[in-house]
C-alpha cells in the first residue's frame, strides 16, 4: 500500500467512524446513565478540544489569507457567491459541528462500550420524576424516563422500551435501577418498584 492509499483510508477513517459510531449509537440506544467522568468528558473536555480546534483553524485560514492573494480571492468569491450573513453564520457554527463530530468519535463510542463489555452488578435508587412517550421517530413501546438521583440531585434521561403502562403509574415515586457499573457510567438491565 502506497501514502496515498494510506491516506485516503485514514481521511476516510477520520470522517466516516465517527459517522458510523453514530448510526450505531441510535440503533442500539444504550439506557446509559453518564458518571462524571464522563460528563467531565463531554460537558467539559470535548467543548474545549472543539474551541481549540476552531481557533487552529481560524487561525491558520486568516495567515493564509494574509499570505497568499490566490485565497484572498477565493474568500472574497464565497462571501459574495453566498452572502456575508450566511458565510459569517456558517463561521460561527463551526464550532457546534467540531463539537458534534468530536462527540460522536468519542462520547457515542464509549457509550456503546459500556454497553457490550460485561461490568460490575450495580443497584441504586433513584426518584423517577418524569415518564414521557417518546417521539414518533421511535418504536410505540419507547418510553423517555427521567430519574432523579436522590444523592446529587442531578437528572439522567434514557429511553426505554419495556413496561411502558406500568411505569407510567409508578411516576413521582422512588424505583431501584438494576444495571452494571463501568468506568464511564451505568447501563440499566431492569427497572424495580
Amino acid at each position: 500500500m502506497n501514502r496515498t492509499h494510506l491516506a485516503l483510508v485514514f481521511t476516510l477513517g477520520i470522517f466516516f467512524l465517527p459517522i458510523i459510531f453514530l448510526i450505531w449509537d441510535e440503533n442500539v440506544d444504550p439506557p446509559f446513565i453518564s458518571n462524571s467522568i464522563y460528563d467531565f468528558l463531554v460537558y467539559k473536555l470535548i467543548p474545549v478540544l472543539a474551541g481549540i480546534l476552531s481557533i487552529i483553524f481560524f487561525a491558520f485560514s486568516y495567515r493564509k489569507y494574509k499570505s497568499c492573494s490566490h485565497y484572498q480571492q477565493q474568500m472574497k468569491h464565497q462571501f459574495e457567491d453566498q452572502g456575508k450573513f450566511r458565510s459569517t453564520l456558517g463561521m460561527i457554527f463551526l464550532p457546534v459541528l467540531v463539537y458534534g463530530w468530536i462527540w460522536a468519535a468519542i462520547g457515542a463510542p464509549i457509550k456503546l462500550w459500556a454497553y457490550y463489555s460485561v461490568n460490575e452488578y450495580w443497584s441504586k435508587e433513584y426518584h423517577l420524576s418524569k415518564v414521557e412517550s417518546c417521539g414518533s421517530d421511535y418504536e410505540y413501546e419507547c418510553t423517555r424516563l427521567t430519574f432523579l438521583d436522590l444523592d446529587s440531585n442531578n437528572k439522567h434521561s434514557v429511553r426505554w422500551y419495556y413496561d411502558k403502562s406500568s411505569l407510567m403509574k409508578v411516576r413521582n415515586k422512588n424505583i431501584n435501577v438494576i444495571g452494571e457499573q463501568g468506568y464511564f457510567g451505568y447501563i440499566i438491565n431492569g427497572l424495580e418498584w
